[in-house]
């Protein structure tokens, strides 16, 4: 990875509240992990990463509630495009095949035999 790319990885950037509360209370991922996964997004020039990245930057004008939550994951994060976008980050060298394994477990564990977001998850 180009070495400038990385260390703008590593600038502070500002992380969506409704992404956060999705990785937190969803995937269960830390605040660490999260802001990492926002970073490797953010710096991704790919279309189907930036249509999704537009989506989350979209949801933070709204209001938190829970049904809110609920609605956008389901919505705009389903678990299949979740798991495409992540292995864009591969390709991308944003992020490595181990972190991206890391982060598609979070979600399997969050799927019914279905692919759908189990109705517990959150």
């Amino acid at each position: 990875m180009d070495v400038s790319l990385r260390s703008a990885m590593f600038e502070r950037l500002h992380v969506p509240r409704m992404f956060v509360l999705f990785c937190k209370e969803w995937l269960g991922l830390s605040s660490r992990h999260t802001q990492y996964l926002w970073r490797a997004l953010s710096h991704s020039q790919h279309t189907r990463v930036i249509a999704m990245r537009t989506a989350i930057q979209c949801s933070d004008a709204l209001p938190y509630h829970r049904e809110g939550l609920e609605h956008f994951a389901r919505h705009h994060l389903a678990p299949q495009g979740l798991v495409a976008v992540l292995d864009i980050l591969v390709e991308d060298q944003t992020l490595t095949r181990q972190e991206v394994n890391s982060y598609q477990d979070a979600v399997l564990r969050c799927v019914d035999q279905h692919g759908r977001w189990k109705e517990e998850s959150g």
